[in-house]
């Protein structure tokens, strides 16, 4: 039982760090780029869609890959730029700034 719990909490503490990170770097950015009325609610709430958003297309990544292996490096430098794409698209709709903003945040 052991063995098991204990590379589950590692994965599961790694992944919580992570977004604890991605919401810091994302408060920090935003106020580089100077946008107007930061709140750490909508920090948050951008950080939760950006995950989930980005773990459907790591899923999707994963079962392309997995019934068609010769898709798998297109598929992985599309969801690259996806989740980037969507990432600044979230972040310019939940703080009401630019895309160009966005970028820079």
């Amino acid at each position: 039982m052991f063995t098991t719990f204990f590379p589950l909490a590692i994965l599961l503490g790694l992944l919580l760090l992570s977004i604890i990170l991605w919401a810091t770097l994302l408060f920090l950015g935003l106020h580089w780029a100077q946008a107007p009325e930061i709140s750490v609610r909508r920090v948050l709430l951008t950080t939760a869609f950006v995950s989930c958003v980005a773990g459907v297309l790591w899923t999707l990544k994963m079962l392309i890959s997995a019934y068609a292996p010769s898709f798998a490096v297109g598929a992985s430098a599309l969801r690259v730029f996806i989740t980037f794409y969507f990432s600044c698209q979230l972040i310019s709709y939940f703080h009401q700034i630019s895309f160009k903003q966005a970028f820079k945040a």
